[in-house]
């Protein structure tokens, strides 16, 4: 006697869901099982942003700002010569890109690309990359992986922008950013102070034992000249005395990171 499910249902389809729940999760529980905490702890940490984006793309990219300097990176694998790191910042890139386009896909009126003066370069820029690390591959002169991860980055920056180019229509949402960057900066600001009594060059959360106090001065001397560029202008008087005490703050790690070219790169700042 044939049995008659109904799959319209909404046992059958309570079951079907719970059913299938159950099979991702223990799938995924093998997988992580096999890395360290940071890998469930990272997918966990992704789901949420995921939909925290779909619900609300400022409070993603908020979160964006906040792990671009304070997010601790995960070893994958290796190459000639390095390790292959990913940060947590690059995966919540990827998470929140995906987010941005299935809200685009649900939102009709949402356009996924904008038409900006950048377009067409960062599409010239990103096949040039491509051709020459494919070249370069291809005669030896590095190994496929690493020139992967290196034009991956690439793109990886030109994602956020046109993230951020879609996103941003008014003056309060720039502001909200540009204060999310300030509070980033004040942070890893303190975070550079601690590190001067140990007589090493300063360098930002979460970048290895080597460090990167180049960038890191470069990092401080981009925002001191937002702070500065504020300040000087017509602005209330709390505005301003924050500004004033964020570039004093910014002033000792920056001076600590040794980087002469953060240094020379002052004279062209102005």
């Amino acid at each position: 006697m044939p049995i008659n499910i109904d799959w319209r249902s909404p046992r059958v389809t309570t079951i079907t869901a719970l059913l299938a729940i159950s099979i991702i999760g223990i799938s995924l529980g093998i997988v992580v099982s096999k890395f360290s905490f940071e890998v469930p702890l990272a997918l966990v940490l992704g789901i949420i942003v995921f939909i925290l984006t779909l619900v609300n793309t400022e409070a993603g990219l908020a979160i964006l700002i906040f792990s671009m300097l304070l997010s601790p990176e995960i070893v994958i694998g290796e190459v000639p010569g390095r390790d292959i790191v990913i940060r947590i910042d690059d995966l919540l890139l990827i998470i929140i890109t995906f987010a941005w386009m299935a809200k685009t896909a649900i939102n009709k009126g949402l356009a996924l690309f904008i038409k900006t003066p950048l377009n067409k370069a960062i599409g010239v820029y990103v096949l040039i990359c491509v051709i020459a690390t494919l070249r370069g591959a291809a005669l030896g002169y590095l190994t496929p992986e690493k020139g992967l991860f290196y034009v991956l980055r690439y793109i990886e920056y030109f994602l956020l922008y046109i993230l951020v180019a879609n996103h941003i229509h008014s003056r309060k949402q720039i502001k909200f950013f540009l204060g999310a960057f300030f509070i980033t900066c004040a942070i890893v600001s303190v975070y550079g102070i601690i590190q001067i009594p140990q007589g090493i060059r300063v360098s930002a959360p979460f970048e290895g034992q080597v460090g990167e106090p180049n960038t890191f001065g470069g990092y401080l001397l981009f925002i001191f000249c937002l702070a500065l560029g504020i300040s000087l202008k017509k602005v209330p008087k709390n505005l301003r005395l924050a500004m004033s005490g964020l570039i004093i703050l910014i002033s000792f790690p920056f001076l600590y990171t040794l980087s002469r070219a953060s240094y020379i790169a002052i004279i062209f700042s102005f």
